[in-house]
């Protein structure tokens, strides 16, 4: 039955966002809206412009038993999605004393769960977006983890990127380190095949969830880390730099294998390869890459990647930034990656820029590495025999998106 379940999903999702589909079915909950805030409900869509509710509706908590008498009632697919998107951010996922916002009861979640098998794909992406509370707590809702994981294993490219974003919010998930029961697991083995998906996108993002949440010895480690290996020389940037942050995530910090792999990508085409490259040297503590990292800081590419050509679950066209977290260009990531792997070397040296006046502050700083550099190269160890060099940095390539 449960796989009978997930073919029709498969098949529903997999349609085009834009399709045309009979009304929102109800959805039966315990405790009906009031008088008072179906009449609220009532004047809030009087007040929607474009498909949402306006900031100030949308994120008051007074309006929360509104949402989501409508997300539950309402025929409309734009005022169903519209009160999904303002269920997630006027709810709160316990109850505290003094809030003005309703607790998550058994109302809320069975209409986001409902929601989530919804063929309209605005009402998924919104439930997606509402069910970080059901499913972020201490003790997640096991049926709405089943429903966004299910959209983990739908055909349709938007579905896998948003459920890939929602996943994130499943602490068991999410942490790097091991943790109780077997959630852990089971969301792995749900996002695994995605590493091989011929979306870049969806790729990407499935790198980025796993380099997030990995740590050395955690479920299917192996798989992921040959996963990782294997997609070194991946067309699109953003893959091959989060299959290396999950490399080192999984890896020992003595892997010279893996710091050969490091090195040897400060030299990639792509500015967010190259940045990712310098900040994981520095997180893995490996001076020797300082010789190396030298011919970074005057690398002024910008450091965010961005992937494009793909549409949202509301059909409009969609955008997957990535970002170094010590920086947005290579030169500016460089340096600090110089500067935190430098802390045991006497004198000190001090390059991360800093002023608000950022283009002198980055002028500053390159000076004063490369005269302390000049100075103290010879304190700095080398790579050791069984690790190779970086061959120096060329110009990037021009890359599509």
């Amino acid at each position: 039955m449960r796989c009978l379940a997930l073919v029709v999903l498969t098949a529903l999702t997999a349609l085009p966002a834009g399709t045309a589909f009979a009304g929102p079915t109800p959805v039966k909950v315990k405790k009906p809206a009031s008088a008072d805030d179906q009449a609220l409900a009532k004047a809030l869509i009087g007040r929607m412009q474009d498909g949402r509710f306006g900031g100030i509706d949308e994120r008051s908590p007074v309006n929360g038993r509104a949402f989501l008498h409508l997300a539950a009632t309402s025929d409309d697919p734009a005022v169903v999605a519209a009160a999904l998107r303002g269920l997630s951010y006027t709810w709160a996922r316990t109850a505290r004393r003094g809030s003005k916002r309703p607790a998550v009861n058994a109302d809320y979640v069975a209409v986001v769960r409902t929601r989530l098998g919804e063929k309209d794909g605005r009402i998924r992406g919104e439930a997606l977006r509402a069910s970080r509370l059901p499913i972020g707590g201490e003790k997640p809702d096991m049926p709405t983890v089943d429903a966004v994981l299910a959209l983990i294993g739908s055909a349709n490219e938007a579905d896998q990127i948003a459920a890939l974003e929602a996943v994130y919010n499943i602490r068991a998930f999410s942490s790097p380190r091991r943790t109780p029961g077997g959630l852990k697991a089971k969301v792995v083995k749900a996002v695994l095949p995605l590493l091989d998906s011929k979306s870049h996108a969806v790729a990407a993002g499935a790198f980025y969830a796993f380099a997030q949440s990995a740590y050395a010895g955690m479920p299917e480690a192996a798989t992921l880390a040959a996963r990782a290996k294997r997609s070194a020389k991946h067309p699109e940037p953003a893959v091959r730099a989060e299959a290396l942050r999950l490399a080192s995530a999984l890896a020992s910090k003595s892997d010279d294998e893996l710091t050969a792999r490091l090195l040897s990508a400060l030299g990639d085409t792509s500015p967010y390869v190259r940045a990712s490259a310098a900040e994981l040297l520095a997180e893995r503590k490996y001076v020797p890459a300082v010789h190396p990292l030298m011919k970074l800081i005057e690398d002024k590419e910008k450091a965010t990647r961005k992937i494009t050509g793909f549409r949202d679950l509301a059909g409009k066209p969609g955008t997957r930034r990535f970002r170094p977290e010590t920086g947005g260009r290579v030169d500016e990531v460089a340096l600090r990656a110089i500067d935190e792997l430098t802390d045991s070397i006497d004198p000190k040296l001090k390059c991360t820029p800093r002023g608000r006046d950022q283009k002198q502050a980055r002028r500053e700083a390159v000076e004063r590495a490369q005269t302390w550099y000049e100075a103290n190269k010879a304190k700095i160890p080398v790579a050791k025999a069984g690790v190779a060099p970086v061959a120096p940095a060329k110009a990037p390539a021009a890359q599509g998106k």
